[in-house]
């Protein structure tokens, strides 16, 4: 991952969440003008507090000083909260669907344009 990058936010001098890019994308049939958001977490102490919208941001910015014009990421089909917040970033499905390996969940891909 040429371009990859992970950012840590922190309150008060503690941990309040992170995310991670994978730049380029680790999806083969994307090509190479797309990054992908691979993990966003805020620890539930801190949600609704501005830490992932200061996360997304920050990444998007990043990505936008770099070789990519669109950005993808997935999230559980049934994790509502996730979905919300994406939507309110931009990201929209893109139809694509699969099992994750780990867990045996449904999953769904989002894509957005790095700038907007």
């Amino acid at each position: 991952m040429a371009d990859a990058f992970t950012y840590v936010a922190a309150v008060d001098g503690g941990f309040a969440g992170y995310c991670y890019v994978a730049a380029p994308s680790r999806e083969a049939d994307m090509g190479p003008s797309v990054a992908e958001l691979v993990a966003m977490y805020v620890d539930p102490d801190h949600w609704r507090q501005g830490v992932g919208n200061g996360l997304m941001q920050a990444a998007l910015e990043r990505l936008a000083g770099l070789p990519y014009e669109e950005a993808l990421l997935w999230t559980f089909k049934e994790n509502d909260r996730a979905i919300a917040f994406y939507e309110r970033s931009g990201w929209r499905p893109d139809g694509a669907e699969k099992i994750h390996a780990r867990t045996g969940e449904p999953a769904v891909r989002f894509r957005r344009p790095v700038t907007m």
